[in-house]
């Protein structure tokens, strides 16, 4: 997402690069979903000034979401909807580059939050 779990974890995963014996190569994607309330394009000059190979991906999902419901309406959670169409773009673009890891960034509120929904609304 570009947000502070997201370079903490790739500044993180920089460092280990530099350090660890292991060789391994960093790629970063970042999925604009192009809603007026989040705006990562500022990434883009600064991903690549650090060197590293960068997919910045624009899909609407915001507006496809309105017709993604049952029936043909609106989704019933819009951050269910786009959280799921942006961990699809993800791996698909891994998959597409060759990427044999996927490291996504979260905290402990997200890893509660995240919990919590699935048990209730997944069982």
């Amino acid at each position: 997402s570009g947000g502070k779990d997201s370079l903490s974890l790739l500044h993180c995963l920089l460092d280990f690069q530099r350090k660890l014996p292991i060789k391994f190569d960093i790629e970063v994607c970042t999925v604009d979903p192009m809603t007026p309330s989040f705006d990562p394009s500022p990434l883009i000059p600064y991903v690549e000034s650090l060197g590293l190979k960068y997919h910045y991906i624009r899909d609407d999902i915001v507006s496809r979401a309105s017709s993604s419901g049952k029936g043909g309406k609106t989704v019933s959670s819009l951050c269910a909807y786009c959280a799921r169409m942006k961990r699809g773009i993800l791996y698909n673009t891994a998959r597409k580059n060759n990427c044999n890891k996927l490291v996504l960034a979260q905290h402990l509120d997200d890893c509660a939050e995240s919990f919590l929904m699935s048990v209730m609304h997944n069982g």
